[in-house]
């Protein structure tokens, strides 16, 4: 694309209207530098256009008329032939003058022509294009509307206050009420229609009144606009004691779901390689974790059951399976969850190793834990001495015996290698020279067939 053509579509172009014009800009910009190879379907340029399809193929066929686009018959591009020949869009030429450019840019631009073997551009085959027709007025233009004189106007003010129509306004008339207009009273310029939201209220009078004003109800009032001062004090403290019972505080469940929430966002947090929840899904889950954790649930267990067995390699989909979980009653009650994991007090400094690590160095200048204050003071080679002590201590009946052990652990007499089988003390070399002499064993030889 160059800009040539696009600033001649967005200047200079005679179009009529603004869809016209952005119709061209929206062709141009997919073209070549001398306005040919314009393609684009309908649907696309009413996409960009914000038009509909039909308003567009009249613009464009509109365009065709009045000269300012033609069918391009030069050789096209080998992206236009990829295209399968049932979707094919037509290939316009912007008609773009020869006057437009200057005696250098022609050149220029007719000697890309030529490469691609295409005509050079002249006055001849690019003419000036004749301007653009004026654009459709209304056909009520100019006409006077007495309707939206300033005379009108107080006309129909006044007549509003009053039942009879404005002097010299016909029947039909805006200043003439007819029957969707609510009626009115009797001359005080009131109406009868009633308040906005349709609320009626009634003038208070002893009959109508739930509280008498001379003796105060021993029953508080459900209605807010009651008079507090109207009420016996103990009366008041009893129900606002029951709304208390009866009712959740929206400042308790506003909290209540904010933790819901926190204990949410760090399970998904976790999440890798799923997508999040949408945002109907997490009102459910958020609503479901508020009711785990108001039924005495610990966040530990119930972000434990939304993070179980979550891994990429185990499910697709994470949040399909955390809804399944959690729609379960009482799901958060499940006895394979682990202890919320709890770290040891370090024991007292001893003052000889490093206070932060509990680190220090033995006699070969190595750095080792301190045998006096680390929490874990065996090193990594104590630590697989004791477990296999405790191995062979809690060692099932059934499994290799001591005896068994201590010949596995002495070397082959031949090789010197580490024993396969502790019964017989072989080797895996005096396994493998075992079985390759079962295939040395001399086997008699077929005759062969005599040919003639």
């Amino acid at each position: 694309m160059s800009m040539y053509p696009l600033l001649w579509a967005i200047e200079h172009a005679p179009v009529r209207d603004a869809e016209e014009r952005v119709i061209l800009i929206t062709l141009v910009s997919k073209g070549d530098f001398d306005g040919n190879n314009c393609w684009r379907s309908y649907p696309t340029i009413a996409k960009f256009a914000k038009l509909d399809v039909k308003t567009v193929g009249r613009h464009v066929r509109e365009l065709e008329r009045r000269g300012v686009l033609r069918r391009d018959s030069t050789p096209p591009p080998r992206a236009y032939l990829n295209i399968s020949a049932d979707r094919r869009p037509v290939r316009w030429e912007v008609m773009i003058p020869a006057s437009f450019w200057s005696e250098v840019q022609l050149q220029e631009i007719n000697e890309q022509r030529a490469e691609r073997g295409r005509l050079p551009i002249t006055r001849e085959n690019r003419p000036d294009l004749a301007p653009a027709p004026p654009k459709k007025t209304r056909s009520d233009k100019g006409t006077k509307r007495p309707e939206r004189t300033k005379a009108a106007r107080e006309a129909r003010k006044a007549a509003a206050q009053g039942d009879a129509p404005a002097s010299g306004t016909p029947a039909g008339a805006p200043g003439e009420r007819g029957d969707s207009k609510s009626p009115r009273s009797g001359g005080n310029g009131g109406t009868l229609s009633p308040l906005a939201g349709g609320l009626i209220v009634p003038s208070r009078g002893d009959s109508e009144s739930p509280n008498l004003p001379s003796r105060p109800s021993d029953v508080p009032s459900s209605s807010s606009y009651s008079s507090v001062t109207d009420v016996a004090p103990s009366a008041r403290a009893d129900a606002v004691t029951k709304e208390e019972e009866g009712t959740a505080s929206p400042k308790n469940e506003e909290q209540a779901m904010h933790a819901a929430h926190k204990v949410l966002d760090d399970a998904v947090s976790t999440w890798q390689g799923h997508r999040a929840p949408t945002a109907a899904e997490r009102r459910t889950l958020a609503l479901r974790v508020a009711e785990a954790l108001a039924e005495g649930a610990t966040p530990w267990a119930v972000q434990y059951v939304l993070t179980r067995d979550l891994e990429r390699t185990r499910t697709r989909n994470a949040v399909a399976v955390v809804m399944h979980r959690t729609v379960q009653p009482e799901w958060w009650r499940e006895a394979h969850v682990p202890l919320q994991p709890t770290t040891a007090p370090k024991p007292p400094w001893c003052g000889a190793c490093s206070e932060s690590t509990r680190l220090t160095e033995n006699a070969e200048g190595k750095v080792v834990r301190c045998k006096d204050c680390h929490p874990n003071p065996h090193t990594r080679e104590e630590d697989d001495a004791l477990a296999v002590d405790e191995h062979q201590a809690n060692e099932a009946p059934g499994r290799v015996p001591a005896e068994a052990a201590s010949v596995r652990s002495q070397p082959c007499a031949e090789h010197g290698h580490a024993p396969r089988n502790p019964d017989t003390g072989e080797c895996s070399r005096c396994a493998m020279a075992a079985g390759a002499a079962k295939f040395k064993t001399p086997t008699a030889k077929k005759p062969q067939a005599l040919t003639a």
